[in-house]
This record gives structure tokens, sequence and C-alpha cells, in this order.
């Protein structure tokens, strides 16, 4: 993904089937207050270019955009260290010049396994020599991308997700112990930089025991990933955003939430629509307006649709090649990605809520 960023940003410095019924929004909104919104804007239509993602960001009031990248994107070789394909510092300058900000993501775990170099595979989380190696590491991204610009920094994304089978039984223990010398050292060194970690909503809800509750207490935000959707890829009724939000603050009430990636598919074998993906915004926004003063920030993910090949691309790390999944991920933008790239239902709806709202 941060190849792709770079190729991006340096350019600059199936989907759904037609057009649906418009969706307008009824109930009331919320002044947007002090709530940040975001979007990936990561790929470019067939026959357009970043400037175009940019404009349409532009007239949303997008704020922030994010970036993740693994340890070993940064240290890939142990005490060697670099920005890669120069992504942090090249957004450092693109972000500058449209004024906005960036939520990072570390990943020594996420979802789909652990990115940690290979001498430090069987080091547990806690030992101060994993703690002093990701700590330079963080240090040398910050060195590339101005941390005044960052939302937050995430440790970690969708941890509830890393299989753990092959860890020590005090793992989440020690990745506790972690998180907390990581955030002891942001604050000593980067002035009013958050840290968290982020998680899926349905994982964190339903995981055994009170884990999620206890990493909690060691970091500034609970950053959380949501996607609506059933065991085969189905969404769920977009009014159901209004119990999963009210049970995520109900689980985390002392802490601030940031929703780091927030989608919703259109694909027919996902069961929905373009409208329905509209109706889905509308349900969040409201759910949101409920919440505002605990949930302080939302990253739409994504502006733009995948390509078939890219659904793949992206599908493979997490070794699925099932059609609903493939699905899923194709459809989750708010614009076709064919020829010059068309705005979806949701777009439309999605400006008009920002608006609302005083974005």
């Amino acid at each position: 993904m941060y190849r792709f960023w770079i190729l991006l940003v340096v350019g600059l410095v199936g989907c759904g089937d037609g057009p649906e019924t418009p969706v307008t929004c009824e109930d009331e909104a919320l002044e947007r207050g002090d709530r940040w919104f975001g979007l990936d804007l990561l790929d470019p239509p067939a026959n357009g270019d970043f400037a175009q993602n940019t404009l349409k960001g532009q007239a949303l009031g997008v704020e922030f955009t994010g970036l993740h990248l693994p340890w070993t994107a940064i240290e890939d070789s142990p005490g060697s260290y670099r920005d890669p394909d120069g992504v942090l510092n090249t957004l450092d300058s693109y972000l500058n010049q449209q004024g906005w900000r960036l939520t990072l993501t570390l990943r020594p775990i996420d979802l789909t396994g652990k990115t940690v170099p290979a001498d430090l595979q069987a080091v547990r989380f806690n030992d101060p020599e994993f703690i002093s190696r990701f700590i330079t590491v963080l240090d040398f991204a910050l060195s590339q991308v101005d941390h005044r610009l960052l939302t937050s920094l995430q440790i970690g994304n969708e941890i509830d997700g890393y299989d753990t089978s092959a860890e020590p039984p005090t793992f989440w223990a020690d990745y506790a112990m972690f998180l907390a010398a990581v955030r002891e050292h942001v604050h000593d060194h980067y002035l009013g930089l958050r840290v968290g970690f982020t998680g899926t909503l349905a994982g964190m809800l339903n995981f055994e025991g009170s884990v999620f509750e206890d990493l909690a207490e060691q970091v500034d935000v609970v950053g959380v990933t949501y996607y609506p959707i059933d065991g085969d890829f189905k969404a769920h009724a977009p009014e159901s955003v209004h119990d999963d939000l009210a049970n995520l603050v109900a689980k985390f009430p002392d802490n601030t939430i940031f929703l780091q990636e927030v989608g919703y598919p259109t694909g027919k074998r996902n069961a929905s629509s373009q409208t329905q993906q509209a109706a889905f915004i509308c349900a969040c926004f409201q759910a949101w307006d409920d919440h505002a003063e605990q949930i302080e920030l939302m990253n739409w993910v994504r502006l733009m649709d995948r390509t078939e090949q890219g659904a793949e691309d992206l599908a493979g790390p997490y070794g699925l090649s099932d059609r609903n999944f493939l699905s899923f991920l194709r459809t989750l933008g708010l614009r076709e990605v064919e020829g010059a790239g068309t705005d979806k239902v949701g777009f439309v709806t999605l400006q008009e809520e920002l608006q609302r709202r005083g974005w």
C-alpha cells in the first residue's frame, strides 16, 4: 500500500450497476463541533489521476487521510531504517500543501499476522530490546513527517484478529506493557501526539474477557475499524449502526474513540446496492451525532472502488479468494472506478451530510 501512495502523490507535486434513486437523510443534523472527517483517497479512476481525487476530497471537506506501514517497511533488516519509497517525506510536503492531516498506523501486528524483523520474531513484546527497537522505528518515522500533522499514532491494526497461538499465554499482557512504554516515550518527546491501537468493532465487542478494556487503559484513543457485514460478507441493514456504536461507546466509556475505517459495500454479492450504501451513510451520521462527545474522528474507506485485479491484490494477504469477499473489497468506494470515475449515490449523500454539519 505504501508503494502505491508514493506513485499517486508524486504524480500530484466491479462496481455498481448504474444510477440509483438519490437518498436524502431526514433526521436533524448536529453541528460538527470538534469532530474530524477523513477519507481514503489512494486509488485514482481508470482514466483519471490523483489530482481528481484531491479535488473530490476538497469538495467533501476532507481534513485527513490515512497511511499504514508495517514495522518491516521501515526496518527491513536489523538496525537499517528507511522511508519506504520516500512516502513519509512526500506525504509531509503534500499534506502541508493541502492543509490536511494524517492518521498514521505502525504495525507490529494486524489481522494478517506479525510484521517485525526476523531476529525479533520470538522475542516477547514487553522485552526491553523489543520496545527499544520499535521506538527507534517510531522516531525514524517521525523524523520524516511532522508529528504535528498526525491525528494520532496507532500501534497495530485490527489486532483482535491476530492469531496468538504461537505466542506465550501472556501475550496480551505483554502487549499492554509495550503500548504503555511507547505511549510514555511519545508523550515525553512529541508534544500533543496521541497514541492508540486499532481493533475491529465486532471483534473487540465479542472478545472473551477484558483484554481490550485493559489495553484501552494504556492508550489515549481506541481505534476501530467498522464494516457491518456477516460471515458471508453480506451487508447488515443500515440501521444496525445505531446499536453497534451504542455498544462500542458503552464498552469503552472512558476512552476517546476514533473510527479509523468505516465502509459499506454496494455489491450485489454483498446483498447491497448504491442506495443501501447511501442509507447507511445517513444512519451512520445520525449515530455519530448521538455519540459525538466520545467519537471524535471518522475515516471513510474509500473514495474509489477497486478494479477486479485491485480487489484480488488486497485479498492476497488474507489468503481468501471468496467471490463475496472480493466483491466487498471491490465495491467499498463512493465512486465507480471505470473511465474517469462516476459518483455513486452515496457520494452525494455523504457530501450533503457533511455540509449539513458544517464541513
